[in-house]
């Protein structure tokens, strides 16, 4: 076939004279609920993580702090 086909062009029903997909409308109200789901679900996980961050950071320092009275000791 050494030409396109052609595609024939039809005005579907479910579209309002607006543009938007009937489909569309009434699937926003879904959507919305799911975003603010998974908005509350990523902040209760963002506090976790910011938690366990402040920990390791603390650990961090506890074993820096450490390190160096050893370090301090052995050399004296």
């Amino acid at each position: 076939m050494s030409t396109p086909r052609r595609r024939i062009l039809r005005r579907n029903a479910s579209v309002s004279p607006n543009g938007v997909s009937r489909q569309h409308s009434e699937r926003l109200p879904v959507w919305q609920a799911r975003l603010e789901q998974e908005r509350k679900t990523f902040d209760r996980w963002l506090t976790r993580l910011k938690r366990a961050c402040n920990v390791v950071e603390k650990q961090r320092q506890t074993i820096a702090r450490l390190e160096r009275r050893i370090s301090a000791h052995s050399q004296t």
